[in-house]
């Protein structure tokens, strides 16, 4: 089930209860905080990939480049290569 899904069944439990409560109660008050909590939630998007793996991912390849640029291509190609399997996996 996804996250919006499990957000839009709160939002229908929680406008269920709010049909059953007094306008004037604390309790109605209270849920109608966490339905407007709740809406903003569901409406936020979330990045397919956060930045901090970019990140990561950028200084692993940079630093892979490196090594090959400054040492012979055909005898750290294979250690350069084994870094990228370890960090894959």
């Amino acid at each position: 089930m996804t996250k919006k899904r499990k957000i839009s069944e709160e939002i229908n439990h929680i406008l269920e209860e709010l049909q059953d409560l007094d306008p004037c109660d604390e309790e109605y008050t209270l849920a109608a905080k966490n339905l407007n909590i709740l809406c903003e939630a569901q409406n936020k998007r979330s990045p397919l990939i956060e930045y901090q793996v970019l990140i990561a991912g950028g200084i692993h390849l940079i630093s892979i480049i490196l090594i090959m640029k400054f040492e012979k291509f055909d005898v750290i190609s294979t250690k350069a290569w084994t870094l990228i399997g370890r960090k894959l996996s």
